[in-house]
This record gives C-alpha cells, sequence and structure tokens, in this order.
C-alpha cells in the first residue's frame, strides 16, 4: 500500500472545501461556477465534521481551524444569525447579487423559526447605521427591502425578547477560539502583555513628546492627531510617502526587491467610503499581478500624522508585499491549503479570524521595524506609538469583554484615558469587539509572536523576514 502524500491529500481536502466556497475561489483568482450557498446544512456540515477530526497528513492546519470553527458554531445554533455576510452584496463581490439577498434572507428566516436570533445590539446597529443607506440606493421591489422587513419586523422583536448583551462569547468560549487559531497564550496572560506593552507605548509617547509621563502628554498627542489634510493633498501626500517606503526598504535591506519593484496605487471609489479610508487591495494568489495600494481622496478622513505610518501598514512593508509575495510564492502551485478565510468578508462571515495575527501581525510588526530603523519623522514616530496603543487598548478589551464583563464605558474610559482617543471614535473600537470577537487582538498577538520568531532566529532581517513570508498566512513555531 502505497504511502499518502500530505500535499496532494492537503490540497484535496482544500478544493473539496473551495467546492462550497466558490466565492473563495474567486478571491483567491481561480476560476469557479455559482454561488456560495448561504445555509451550512447537510452535506458541507458533514464535510466539516470529516475534517475536523481527519490525520494531519489529509488536512492543513488552516482548514482544520475552519472545520471545527464552522461545526461547533453550527451545534452552539449561532450559524444562521451572522449579518456580516450581507457584505458581499453590498461590495459588489457577487455576480447575483440580488439573488444572494433573497437567499440571506430565507436563511435568517429559517434561523429565526430555529429560535437564532442575532443578538440586540448587532442588528440594531445593522438596521440603524448600515441598512439605510443600502435602502437608498435601491429600487422598491429590491430583496434589500425585504431582508429589512424581516430584520425589523421579526428579527428586532427577537432580540429584544431574548435581552441585550447575548454577543458576549463568555471565558469558556473565547479560549476555545484563541486555542483553535493556534494562538499560544490564555487571554489572561494576552491582557497581561498587553498592558506592559500599552505602559511601554504610553512612556514612548511621553518621551518623543518631552512631557514627564502619558497624561502630561495628552493634550499635544491629542493636538498632532486632530490635524487632517487639506484638499488635495491627500494623493500627492501617500504618493511621496508610498515612494519613500520602497526607497528606504531597498537602503536599509529589510527586503530583497527586484528593482523593477513598485507599489501600485489606486483612488478609493466614492460609493465604498464607509468600508475604507485607506487599504490594501490585495493581489489575488493565483492571478496575474493586481493588487494596489488604495486610498479615498477625502482630506477629512486622514490625520496627516498618521500618512506615512498608514502607508507602511497597508502598503511597503506591509500588506501589499506581503501579498504580492505570496503570490510569487504560491501562484505556480495552483494549490495552497492553509490559504483559508484570508479575505476580510470571508473572515468576517464565518468569525475564522485564525488567519489574521500573520497577516494583521505582520503589518504591524513592519511598522515597529521601521520604526526602529529610522523611517519616521518625530510626529510620525509618536503616531506609531499610538497605533500601537490602540492595538494593545484593543487586546485588552476584546477579551475583557467577551471574558471578564468589562463594561462599554469602561473600554470607553480606557481608550479615551490610556490611549488618546476622541470619545467619537470609541464606539466604533467597541464595536469591533462585539461582531467580530478575536479578530481585534490578532493584531497584538500576531505582532508580538513575529517579532518573537525574527528575533530568536538570529538571522538577518532580509532572510527572517523571506522565511517567515514563505508560511504564508500561518505562523511557524520557529525561522530556524
Amino acid at each position: 500500500m502505497s504511502a499518502i502524500d500530505p500535499t496532494q491529500a492537503q490540497a484535496q481536502s482544500w478544493r473539496r472545501h473551495l467546492s462550497f466556497e466558490p466565492e473563495e475561489a474567486r478571491m483567491l483568482g481561480l476560476e469557479a461556477e455559482g454561488r456560495k450557498s448561504l445555509a451550512r446544512l447537510g452535506e458541507q456540515i458533514d464535510v466539516y465534521r470529516e475534517l475536523a477530526t481527519a490525520p494531519d497528513e489529509l488536512v492543513s492546519t488552516a482548514l482544520r481551524r475552519l472545520a471545527r470553527l464552522a461545526v461547533r458554531r453550527f451545534d452552539r445554533g449561532d450559524e444562521h444569525v451572522e449579518l456580516e455576510r450581507v457584505m458581499f452584496a453590498r461590495l459588489g463581490q457577487l455576480d447575483d447579487a440580488e439573488g444572494y439577498v433573497r437567499e440571506l434572507t430565507e436563511l435568517f428566516r429559517e434561523g429565526l423559526a430555529r429560535g437564532h436570533a442575532p443578538p440586540l445590539e448587532k442588528v440594531t446597529h445593522y438596521c440603524e447605521h448600515e441598512l439605510p443607506a443600502i435602502l437608498d440606493q435601491v429600487e422598491a421591489d429590491s430583496p434589500w427591502r425585504e431582508f429589512n422587513a424581516l430584520l425589523r419586523d421579526e428579527a428586532l422583536p427577537a432580540a429584544r425578547e431574548r435581552g441585550p448583551e447575548r454577543w458576549r462569547l463568555g471565558a469558556e468560549e473565547y479560549s476555545w477560539r484563541l486555542a483553535n487559531m493556534n494562538v499560544r497564550d490564555s487571554p489572561e496572560a494576552l491582557v497581561e502583555s498587553a498592558r506592559a506593552h500599552l505602559r511601554e507605548q504610553q512612556a514612548t509617547i511621553a518621551k518623543l513628546l518631552d512631557k514627564p509621563n502619558f497624561q502630561a502628554a495628552l493634550p499635544r498627542l491629542r493636538e498632532l492627531t486632530s490635524v487632517r489634510l487639506e484638499p488635495g493633498e491627500v494623493i500627492p501626500a501617500y504618493r511621496e510617502a508610498a515612494r519613500r517606503c520602497v526607497a528606504f526598504v531597498r537602503e536599509h535591506q529589510l527586503f530583497d526587491l527586484p528593482e523593477d519593484f513598485e507599489l501600485p496605487f489606486t483612488i478609493v471609489a466614492p460609493e465604498m467610503a464607509a468600508v475604507t479610508h485607506a487599504g490594501n487591495d490585495p493581489a489575488p494568489l493565483f492571478g496575474e499581478g493586481g493588487g494596489s495600494f488604495a486610498v479615498l481622496d477625502d482630506p477629512e478622513r486622514h490625520r496627516r500624522a498618521w500618512v506615512a505610518p498608514l502607508s507602511v501598514h497597508e502598503g511597503v512593508p506591509g500588506h501589499y508585499l506581503q501579498s504580492w509575495l505570496w503570490q510569487r510564492r504560491f501562484r505556480a502551485s495552483g494549490a495552497a491549503p492553509n490559504f483559508i478565510s484570508i479575505a476580510d468578508l470571508l473572515a468576517s462571515e464565518r468569525q475564522d479570524w485564525g488567519a489574521m495575527p500573520a497577516i494583521e501581525g505582520w503589518a504591524v510588526y513592519s511598522e515597529d521595524l521601521m520604526l526602529e530603523a529610522g523611517f519616521h519623522a518625530p510626529e510620525q514616530a509618536v503616531a506609531v506609538a499610538n497605533f500601537h496603543a490602540i492595538r494593545c487598548a484593543r487586546a485588552i478589551i476584546d477579551a475583557q469583554l467577551h471574558t471578564r464583563d468589562m463594561s462599554r464605558e469602561r473600554a470607553a474610559e480606557l481608550l479615551v484615558d490610556e490611549v488618546g482617543l476622541d470619545h467619537a471614535d470609541t464606539g466604533r473600537e467597541i464595536l469591533r469587539c462585539i461582531r467580530i470577537p478575536t479578530q481585534p487582538l490578532t493584531y497584538f498577538a500576531g505582532w508580538r509572536t513575529i517579532a518573537g520568531l525574527v528575533e530568536d532566529s538570529g538571522l538577518p532581517l532580509a532572510e527572517a523576514h523571506a522565511r517567515l513570508l514563505a508560511c504564508g498566512p500561518s505562523l511557524p513555531k520557529r525561522l530556524v
């Protein structure tokens, strides 16, 4: 009897998964037909039960992670209530968006009949802040209106009947999800580490602003981070920052970039303004070229001190370079079994954030890398430390909202008093933790894991970075 080839076996399991998920296949640059069935019933959940317990040589760690989570959520009864699914249709990611919304409506109706109501806070926010903008743009007979009626007439009353704060996962579920994501620390250990690093960032900000402590530095920090770009400055400012990033990475040998490497630049369409103001539009893994650093031309959305740090995070050596290198490495193989839930839309729908410590962790590590190498001017260095403080606070708040019953008021106080955010900005950060638990901590957890891997390797930076990114969206235990 011939031995199993793990590479081929894992690729086969991955393709089996993609047969249920044509949207994921298309996002990766593969050809696929049909629209994903939203109901995880029957054959698909049975396959995931099989994959969740299959031998290691038959299934990749990423697919096993997703299979375990899908089965657990299905068995817990929360598989029918994920509002993040509608983002596919809203962002035009489907050939048949209206058909998708009709299917989603039926899925919600089925879930409500089984007693699966969404948490009150999630459905309230969606009905008050997201659906109105969609309804303003659709016809009277659009399926969006039927979906709206279902949420308002049935989902909201059902959610109110079950009471508030059902979004909290609880310590047991939250700890299980961390372990399933291969985050090695417990929630308590993560919070302790995040608090220690938050104190370090506060001290850095105070030192950079020549103040005795963080509280004394807060007024100047808020002044710096409140200054917006002027009309006409946005695109030139980001183009210049992106150019400087590439030149700096080459000069300091942080990566071995080809002579013809450049960072493509695009402008975010106005209708996408609610989704992003600056971000990486990733190259499809199995596509030819593609990908860009995309920026919204709206000066009110861009703080002057954040231009360079955002260019590092979203561009080079952050997300754009990461996706560009992954495309070059994996495209020829035609299979990449650990590339599961790497798109935010898919991860949101599935609540599967296991790829994000590698993805977001790399981008935050890149900020630190460029700061330590001397890329940033003093005001930009303050912004980087402020970014890091935000990531530390996200980890603390995410873990404690779900495991320690932290109040939203206490979370807002932490963001204002210990990070320096405006009160107006705290709601978005807290809502992130409510809607997509465990995602907010991936920035901090991934950053610290990657920094440790690089330091422990003892390798030259360019070699350590190349080895790390060769692993794809799955962090290794060691680099050497």
